[in-house]
């Protein structure tokens, strides 16, 4: 019994050592936050961040008729895949009019009518995602002003490696985002498959946030621990979930505006400020991965001509 009580007293929180180290915390990452957005600014991400959403709308259309196809092939059903694939993309996009779903749902009807897709499709299709992360690659080094060297193959070959690791994680995320599939193949094993898939929905942010937290540890040649590349990763996460949580200002104030001023090109445009947030939100959290491995301020004087 006193060996009990000697164990409840060591453990014993003290709550003004937790509001101390919490208070610690926040400074330190408020300061470094702000650090990671004069870094961003410094090395023009904003830019950068445009250069990328150009890419990614342009490789946009390959990616996701690359996912609906080796979905379709796993289900042996494309029709399935094609609603399956598009809600899930759409599910991640501010709110936008019906039509704009259909019509890119006609577009990928158009290019995947068969039940199964041809090679030579698939290696077209992968070679225009190749776009999305050299980019994505570029950025990072940009941000963190490393030189690219080792030539066109070495860097083409990071970029399509990074790549099919992307793409891998997208499909696991569409694999576990089909809550049929899951809890029907758990079935199998046990008989608590809802549970099961209860707790594969819990760690889904974990994954994601480890899987970008590679990206960021590994894409350049700075080297950082894991705990700031996850860190990094925590804080794109952060600023993804905060654009979507505050999507209400845009709509009660600036929706009505945009509809008059732009017609039909309003879709498009929510589309494609929303890609640009993401992206702009990755970057930031590859500044908060960097910075403290980076000099923000050049104190070199310049000279005067």
């Amino acid at each position: 019994m006193n060996q009990l009580k000697k164990y409840v007293t060591s453990v014993r929180v003290d709550p003004d050592k937790i509001e101390k180290d919490f208070l610690d915390f926040c400074k330190s990452f408020t300061m470094r936050f702000i650090a990671s957005i004069f870094l961003f600014k410094k090395r023009k991400g904003e830019v950068v961040s445009g250069a990328t959403t150009f890419f990614t709308i342009l490789s946009f259309g390959p990616a996701v008729m690359i996912l609906i196809s080796i979905v379709g092939a796993f289900l042996n059903d494309n029709d399935v895949a094609k609603n399956h694939i598009i809600s899930m993309i759409f599910s991640n996009f501010p709110q936008v009019d019906s039509s704009i779903l259909s019509a890119v749902r006609e577009v990928v009807e158009e290019q995947i009518r068969s039940p199964y897709v041809d090679w030579h499709q698939l290696v077209l299709w992968f070679f225009a995602c190749l776009g999305i992360s050299t980019s994505f690659i570029f950025g990072i080094n940009t941000l963190s002003k490393v030189d690219i060297d080792g030539g066109m193959i070495q860097d083409d070959l990071r970029s399509a490696f990074f790549g099919i690791f992307l793409a891998l994680f997208f499909l696991a995320l569409a694999f576990l985002n089909e809550k049929n599939l899951v809890v029907g193949l758990l079935s199998e094993v046990t008989q608590h498959a809802s549970t099961f898939y209860y707790i594969i929905e819990l760690s889904i942010l974990p994954f994601t946030i480890l899987t970008f937290g590679l990206v960021y540890k590994f894409s350049t040649q700075i080297k950082v621990s894991y705990k700031d590349a996850l860190c990094g990763a925590a804080v794109f996460m952060m600023c993804f979930f905060a654009g979507k949580s505050t999507y209400w200002i845009y709509l009660r104030y600036f929706k009505e505006d945009l509809i008059q001023d732009y017609g039909s090109f309003y879709n498009l445009l929510v589309a494609m400020i929303w890609i640009y947030f993401i992206i702009c939100s990755f970057y930031l959290g590859a500044c908060y991965t960097y910075v403290p491995k980076i000099k923000i301020f050049n104190n070199k004087k310049r000279r005067s001509r």
